[in-house]
């Protein structure tokens, strides 16, 4: 199977260098440029379906793309972004401070990611629910093209144990073309 996977597009909350978590927030004029650009980006390839986490911010960068390339959109709730507890909507520096700068988004310790003591999600159990969701789109649609819109966090720690890079998650409506 062949996976299209996206980062949603730009808010005000990405512009401001905060983590948003599980805080539902809009794209803003920038990020409907992006996910303009996006959908114009991956209109060559043969999409079956869209898939993307229930947060405002994919869904809004999803029906962008859907408009484009004329295909249904599935939210599920496996896709939302990592739940960072008490932490959402803190800056970058914050984060680092409060719960440590291991924690940090980077690709090799995305597993090893524990924010329960905020209330959030663990890195391994992050990874486990959207790795199931691949798994069953597999088994339904295995000679099919699907586009995934998501989370930096999220995707960086489903996309890095899986052996796919990470970098171009830096972008908020960067995509990367994967085999599944």
């Amino acid at each position: 199977m062949k996976i299209i996977v996206a980062r949603h597009c730009e808010t005000a909350y990405n512009a401001g260098k905060r983590l948003q978590g599980l805080i539902d927030i809009p794209l803003n004029a920038r990020g409907i440029a992006q996910a303009e650009r996006l959908a114009s980006d991956v209109r060559r390839y043969d999409i079956a379906l869209i898939c993307c986490s229930e947060l405002q911010r994919a869904k809004q960068t999803a029906a962008i793309v859907a408009k484009v390339v004329r295909v249904p959109v599935w939210t599920t709730a496996r896709l939302n972004e990592c739940d960072f507890g008490k932490l959402d909507g803190v800056t970058l520096v914050e984060f680092g401070l409060r719960c440590g700068w291991k924690n940090l988004p980077i690709a090799a310790k995305a597993l090893d990611a524990d924010f329960t003591a905020f209330g959030g999600d663990r890195g391994r159990d992050l990874f486990d629910r959207q790795k199931l969701l691949l798994d069953e789109y597999k088994a339904f649609l295995p000679d099919k093209t699907i586009m995934v819109i998501g989370h930096a966090r999220s995707l960086r720690t489903l996309l890095a144990p899986l052996g796919h890079p990470t970098d171009w998650l830096r972008h908020q409506g960067s995509h990367i073309v994967i085999e599944y």
